[in-house]
């Protein structure tokens, strides 16, 4: 269905889902991404694979939420932390939730850090379009508005012992969240599967493959996603 600003989409014939996507935005491309070239399927595939259940997930860069709601199909039981800093892309987000009735998948407008602070916008980052919208630390105070938590710092909130599944999309985030060993040690040996796009301007990408391989993740790229299981967890 159509209107001045927004297409309504129904996933398949035989799902009641329906997405609501922007038409001059990102939107589109990340709904072919995600539910026409199945960008997460190799995630469904392995945890069928290896006889996991996917019953937690922090979702950051949910950008409209598409890759919860994707997953959401095979694992409705989940819970889900969708994270999504954006102001605007948020509402859709919530909107997409909210028309489908779904509840397990919580919005939350944050970003994700390897601490809690508060960040400044970007949106200069490629093509400058809603999905490339990101935070960065800044000097000014006053610029700093948009709340950022660590991966440590959720967990522990929701009282979760481990993390089935993080997925990151951030833009360059990637970067402060893998700073270091430091960052990571309070939480990576609680997470069983991380699908991460790493961003190349910011040449975070051979640390992030330290980082990984350190804590005894085995690691497989599909698409633009890095894909690393936790071999002491599965």
């Amino acid at each position: 269905k159509k209107n001045a600003e927004f297409n309504i989409i129904k996933i398949n014939r035989n799902s009641q889902l329906k997405i609501t996507v922007k038409r001059d935005s990102s939107d589109p491309m990340v709904f072919d991404q995600i539910f026409l070239e199945n960008e997460y399927q190799p995630i469904i595939d392995f945890f069928k694979d290896k006889n996991v259940r996917l019953l937690n997930m922090i979702d950051a860069g949910a950008n409209i939420g598409l890759a919860s709601i994707f997953l959401y199909q095979f694992y409705p039981e989940m819970t889900v932390l969708a994270l999504e800093p954006n102001e605007k892309t948020f509402h859709r987000l919530k909107f997409n939730l909210t028309s489908n009735q779904i509840t397990s998948i919580i919005p939350l407008k944050i970003g994700l850090w390897h601490s809690d602070s508060f960040l400044s916008e970007n949106h200069s980052f490629r093509d400058k379009m809603d999905w490339s919208f990101r935070l960065e630390e800044t000097h000014s105070q006053k610029n700093a508005t948009i709340p950022v938590r660590s991966i440590s710092s959720l967990l522990n909130e929701q009282n979760w012992k481990t993390l089935d599944f993080l997925k990151i999309d951030i833009e360059g985030g990637e970067d402060a969240v893998f700073q270091s060993i430091q960052t990571v040690e309070e939480w990576i040996n609680k997470v069983k599967v991380i699908a991460i796009e790493i961003h190349d301007e910011f040449n975070c990408r051979q640390r992030i493959m330290e980082i990984l391989a350190t804590y005894n993740f085995e690691i497989f790229t599909v698409k633009d996603l890095t894909i690393a299981f936790n071999k002491n967890l599965i």
